[in-house]
């Protein structure tokens, strides 16, 4: 009897080239002191990203079909610039958890691209419980 494979926790993203990332990176570094002080751990350059959605667990077996949804729901969106606007805490200045960054610039597609996902992998979802459900 084989061990049932661990479900994989998996965000959809589009990862910004490395030379933004080493820039955010450079600025993260630069706020390590009031970051640690806040109790907020800084991440690495190579970890920053635009989060499009977030599924719970995925079973490992099903990550092939979830690929193939993506690669349908980003078809036909031309490369596009966006850049960075703002930063911001999340969830407020008393107990930030999260530093977020608002970007600007081609927002229209980066919009198409959101919509394109969600619609191919909308029957993947999140349940509160971190059980993963194809409806």
């Amino acid at each position: 009897m084989t061990e049932p494979a661990v479900p994989l926790r998996l965000f959809i993203a589009v990862n910004p080239p490395p030379e933004v990332r080493e820039r955010l990176g450079l600025l993260l570094r630069r706020l390590k002191f009031p970051l640690a002080r806040a109790g907020i751990t800084r991440a690495k350059a190579a970890q920053i990203q635009l989060p499009l959605k977030f599924l719970a667990d995925v079973p490992a077996d099903a990550a092939g079909d979830l690929a193939a949804a993506i690669r349908r729901g980003s078809k036909g969106i031309p490369p596009f610039t966006l850049r960075g606007e703002t930063l911001g805490v999340f969830p407020g200045g008393r107990k930030p958890r999260v530093i977020w960054a608002g970007v600007g610039g081609e927002l229209e597609v980066l919009r198409r691209l959101q919509e394109g996902v969600e619609r191919e992998t909308g029957c993947w979802r999140a349940p509160e419980r971190g059980n993963f459900a194809r409806t």
